[in-house]
């Protein structure tokens, strides 16, 4: 770990650290960039119109050494990598199909999925709850979504993991990895697109040829979103939702609390996500020469929001380090990001956790933690082994 004054582009603070430059200042100029630490100019800081982030998806590409070649083209005309009107094109289908009406009618089918999930455990004494439950749902999710055979969601589980994990770990022995991967999904993508588009129908796959045939997209933009919407669906809720049972089964009180009032679902998932965001660390940069919270910023000067620090703002959440499943939902976590460069899939996301807790606390409530061990990196927070017993033997 390092002091937040020295961070470098890739470098990891912890939380305490984090948390001890937070008291001193709201902002700390760091050999990278600027910190932002307090909740108040997080928010400012991801809603600002001259902080911009599309430059930063290569960046963070760049760290890991991806060179020219399909991987690096493709990034260069996907949404992530976009601004202005052109950003706005791209997200409104997607955001029109991911809209919380939509996800809230995928309700049955993703209960029927973790009902199946559970049912197909073998051994309820001791589960890889990471591996055999949280990587799983989201990529069956996904191909009921998508109308893709759910024989698949192995697959895509293996290519979302070979795409993302590269670039927010910061790890560059998988560059060829996530290149070979990026391949396979936009070609896999392509050709359910292209065989739905024979028989269209009414899941999201069909939504999106819908919305190439009424001129909102391309044929090219068409393909490119049906492979991003492959990679992004996937390994940050199989993480959170490992993060989010085991945080509550290390307090059997509120675990109780939650098996004779599940109103509290909502509440529990969100204060797991305060303390413990998937997401540590929002970057933008600046579009122009600017202030900032009383810091002068050049053009293209990076700013790097802390997630972890600004959901621990005394100012904002009494007790910050108390995990308390009671605490108000407003105000709300970062870790979705805020405004035009906000999270799409934060609804599908938090819809599979709570129906995913809902689902254990229902079937085994006397689960158990076994083991549990996580890393923190300096963007991302990563869930390395999470073992449960259901049965609670």
């Amino acid at each position: 770990m390092v002091q937040v004054s020295a961070l470098g582009p890739t470098d990891t603070a912890s939380t305490v650290e984090l948390l001890a430059a937070q008291r001193e200042s709201a902002v700390v100029r760091s050999e990278r960039g600027l910190e932002v630490l307090r909740y108040q100019e997080a928010l400012e800081a991801l809603r600002h119109p001259q902080l911009f982030r599309a430059k930063l998806f290569l960046w963070r590409h760049d760290r890991i050494g991806l060179g020219p070649g399909f991987a690096r083209e493709f990034l260069t005309r996907t949404l992530n990598s976009q601004e202005g009107e052109q950003r706005s094109r791209l997200r409104n289908p997607l955001a029109r199909i991911l809209a919380p009406r939509s996800i809230r009618k995928l309700t049955d089918g993703v209960q029927d999925i973790v009902a199946k999930i559970l049912d197909d455990i073998h051994n309820p004494d001791d589960v890889d709850f990471l591996e055999d439950v949280c990587w799983r749902l989201p990529s069956m999710v996904y191909c009921m979504m998508v109308s893709a055979p759910m024989e698949l969601a192995p697959t895509i589980q293996r290519l979302s993991d070979s795409i993302l994990a590269p670039m927010l770990t910061v790890d560059p022995t998988r560059v060829r990895e996530l290149e070979d991967a990026r391949r396979e999904a936009y070609d896999l993508a392509v050709k359910h697109i292209e065989e739905r588009r024979r028989n269209l129908g009414d899941d999201f796959t069909s939504a999106l040829i819908r919305e190439q045939i009424d001129g909102n997209l391309t044929e090219q933009e068409l393909h490119d979103i049906g492979a991003a919407l492959l990679e992004a669906s996937v390994d940050n809720t199989a993480h959170s939702a490992a993060i989010t049972v085991a945080r509550l089964l290390e307090r059997p009180d509120d675990w109780h609390r939650l098996t004779e009032d599940r109103s509290l679902i909502a509440g529990a998932t969100e204060e797991t996500i305060r303390l413990w965001p998937r997401f540590r660390t929002h970057m933008r940069y600046a579009s122009e020469d600017m202030d900032f919270a009383d810091a002068a910023l050049a053009r293209d000067d990076m700013v790097f929001i802390s997630v972890a620090a600004a959901q621990q703002d005394p100012a904002v959440f009494p007790d910050p380090e108390k995990f308390d499943i009671t605490r108000p939902l407003v105000p709300g976590t970062l870790v979705f990001g805020q405004g035009k460069y906000s999270c799409i899939g934060m609804h599908l996301a938090r819809l599979e956790m709570h129906v995913l807790l809902n689902a254990v606390l229902e079937r085994f409530p006397s689960a158990r933690l076994l083991e549990f061990e996580e890393e923190e990196g300096p963007f991302i927070r990563s869930v390395t082994k999470c073992r449960i017993s259901l049965s609670g033997n």
